[in-house]
């Protein structure tokens, strides 16, 4: 599937290091050019069906966006 999502710059994907309690046992970091590829890549209909097929039923998803230094979106204002 990454092969076609040309707007996925770069992903990593780990398990937590263990060094605090009540963390996510692993997490999924995409690395987008701006909002409008976030949005591209998130309705895209191969990324829903691997979250909804593979994700979803296995595990507890927590979502984050942010904006990394350098990004021309940082810093941004927090939202209202």
């Amino acid at each position: 599937m990454l092969d076609r999502l040309d707007m996925v710059r770069a992903w990593s994907l780990g398990r937590d290091a263990g060094l605090r309690e009540g963390n996510a046992d692993m997490a999924l970091v995409v690395d987008l050019d701006d909002a409008d590829a976030f949005r591209r890549y998130s309705a895209d209909a191969g990324h829903q069906q691997i979250l909804n097929e593979l994700i979803l039923p296995a595990c507890t998803r927590t979502g984050a966006q942010f904006f990394a230094r350098g990004n021309p979106g940082f810093p941004r204002e927090p939202p209202p």
